[in-house]
């Protein structure tokens, strides 16, 4: 042999014969690929297990990235802290009150200014009718005002409270008048009925009334029961339900057409900093100053599930019902499933605290109030 034989017949002792690189015999291919298809069924199996056994929860794409909040625009002008903001019913004006004692209005779907209503002190409530038009407020000192949106001027007087003077006795040849005196109201937060009839006003007394808005009269009987000042209330969607809570550290639930007490929570960790009811009025929301928020089943009057925390001091439910906006100290706002009690998605916004939030009542926008003394607009598809 030569030299070039004797070292191919010496590599072909070595590997154990000829053969080519690649290639496989069929009866081989044929058992990695049967083996591979039992792997994978197995697997299949495993998942479809532990997904309905509830072991695994399964959630759309897991290699997708997780839903976000998109920023539609920053609302700049105040100079102060955003103490409370709200939308109109239809979601077309927002209206926001500030430290800086200044009350502004909004166009929320261009995002521009349209106005400062100058009312005197600072704002603690402020309520917008659902069509749009009529602002309501109560700033410090100076009772209950409704403002016309499109002018941007007060229309009417305050709310006064009719006080009854005495009658004097009668002196001879003169006859006393009974005489009333309008006192302003002193009310900590207002709202508007889903129809924007009514105005509903929490008191600095404990009492909450009903007045008609275009006769600025009361209707019906107050609203009796809380022993400190209101500093909340809401309305569910359908009208037919009103939350209030006090410094009195209880939260009541009231039928509108009664006037009668539907419900009393008593809170064991100081009064509530904030109450939501859903649209359809079923679930109440209340945030509590030990950190955490609570749900409330309206119709069986029970606690729904363990509370979330949050920090919150600010709520507000989407227009379906399906989700709650929280705003406070620490994480800045985080949205969370109703059904669940579960956050979705990240925090929205900058890492630092807020003071407000408020869901549009039609669409998916979503209104903030920030430490520095704007307000953000957020686009919340994709946490729907």
């Amino acid at each position: 042999m030569t030299k070039k034989t004797d070292l191919v017949v010496q590599a072909n002792s070595i590997s154990g014969g000829v053969h080519h690189h690649g290639w496989r015999s069929p009866r081989v291919l044929l058992v990695g690929a049967v083996a591979g298809a039992v792997l994978l069924v197995a697997a299949f199996v495993l998942v479809r297990w532990l997904a309905t056994s509830g072991t695994l929860q399964v959630t759309g794409n897991p290699l997708a990235p997780p839903p976000r909040a998109r920023e539609l625009g920053i609302l700049a002008g105040h100079t102060g802290m955003i103490n409370t903001l709200k939308f109109s019913g239809n979601g077309q004006v927002l209206v926001t009150a500030s430290l800086d004692q200044t009350v502004r209005i909004w166009d929320a779907a261009n995002r521009k200014e349209l106005g400062i209503l100058a009312a005197s002190g600072l704002t603690h409530g402020i309520a917008v009718s659902p069509d749009g038009r009529t602002v309501a407020l109560a700033p410090s000192g100076n009772g209950v005002q409704f403002w016309d949106v499109a002018s941007r001027k007060q229309f009417g007087e305050s709310l006064t409270d009719p006080v009854a003077m005495p009658t004097f006795p009668k002196l001879p040849g003169m006859t006393m008048p009974r005489m009333s005196l309008g006192l302003p109201i002193a009310a900590m937060a207002v709202e508007f009925s889903a129809d924007g009839r009514l105005l509903a006003t929490g008191e600095v007394s404990g009492k909450v009334r009903f007045w008609d808005v275009e006769s600025r009269k009361p209707v019906g009987k107050p609203l009796l029961g809380h022993t400190f000042a209101l500093t909340a209330l809401a309305f569910s969607g359908n009208g037919r339900v009103l939350a209030t809570t006090s410094t009195d550290n209880t939260v009541r639930l009231w039928d509108v057409s009664t006037y009668q007490q539907l419900d009393q929570i008593p809170m064991r960790s100081g009064h509530a900093q904030s109450v939501a009811l859903s649209p359809d009025g079923r679930v109440l929301a209340y945030a509590l100053p030990d950190g955490t928020t609570q749900f409330w089943d309206v119709d069986n009057r029970k606690q729904l599930g363990e509370p979330i925390s949050n920090s919150a001091t600010s709520l507000s439910f989407s227009a379906d019902g399906k989700r709650l906006a929280t705003a406070g100290l620490s994480p800045a706002v985080r949205v969370w499933d109703v059904a669940t009690r579960e956050p979705l998605g990240d925090p929205i916004g900058p890492s630092s605290a807020t003071t407000s939030a408020a869901y549009s009542p039609v669409g998916q926008v979503l209104a903030t109030g920030m430490l520095d003394n704007s307000v953000r607009l957020w686009d919340m598809t994709g946490l729907s």
